[in-house]
């Protein structure tokens, strides 16, 4: 019984020694904040909040029609170490965020913060340079799963000063182009750059050309399920 009673207490022993291990290592994360507008993708706040626990970076996203009215920032920041003020474009940032300016510069001796769509405005950019701001907005507005990684890596190494390999510029796509998703590089720049590839994958110049319209948000957003399901479909059909 006694013997029992040890190993008992052993094995208590050690999984309270794990539990404060875990604590530890959840404690040491860095932490940033998305504080949204209703238009901002949840898809891509799940992707980039994905990616960032690869590297230790803990990130939450809070939507701005969710608080309660009245809400102050520093009700909610936390112990976050970073706020991204997140919003379809600049006019919205100011629009949604601009009421927050005086409290954001009073919480910026404790906290950096950034309007990732909006990187020139100065009044909700605090610890951040405006080069920073730009090249974050670059990676968030261009997407996709390579920029959001690269993302979130420049935040932990440039904006939080983790130590880390030199983080990759940021992949520009092209306003307007054309998607396909077994290109290694996603958007063609051109027509001819496409039908140049397709050829080389023995496309017959003969079949129907079908278009599909998407918006660039499917794309930055890492929501092109539903058109490479129709573009595989209708390959297959002969177009």
């Amino acid at each position: 019984m006694i013997r029992l009673l040890r190993h008992v207490l052993l094995l208590s022993g050690l999984f309270v020694l794990f539990s404060h291990t875990v604590a530890s290592a959840a404690e040491n994360q860095s932490r940033v904040l998305f504080l949204g507008t209703e238009h901002v993708s949840s898809a891509k706040m799940r992707t980039i909040q994905s990616l960032a626990e690869q590297i230790g970076v803990s990130v939450a996203f809070q939507r701005q029609a969710d608080l309660p009215k009245d809400t102050r920032v520093g009700d909610i920041v936390g112990s976050a170490e970073l706020l991204v003020l997140d919003s379809v474009n600049s006019n919205e940032a100011l629009l949604k965020f601009g009421q927050y300016a005086p409290e954001l510069k009073t919480l910026s001796n404790r906290l950096r913060i950034v309007a990732i769509r909006a990187p020139q405005e100065e009044g909700l950019r605090f610890g951040v340079s405006e080069s920073q701001a730009k090249r974050l907005h670059d990676y968030y507005w261009n997407g996709g799963s390579e920029n959001l990684r690269r993302m979130v890596a420049f935040i932990s190494q440039n904006i939080l000063g983790a130590k880390g390999a030199t983080v990759a510029p940021p992949i520009i796509y092209p306003e307007l182009g054309v998607y396909h998703p077994d290109y290694s590089q996603r958007v063609f720049g051109d027509i001819e750059t496409y039908l140049e590839w397709q050829g080389a994958r023995g496309l017959d110049r003969t079949r129907p050309v079908i278009g599909i319209a998407i918006h660039h948000a499917t794309l930055s957003g890492e929501l092109t399920g539903v058109t490479d399901a129709m573009i595989r479909e209708l390959e297959s059909q002969g177009a």
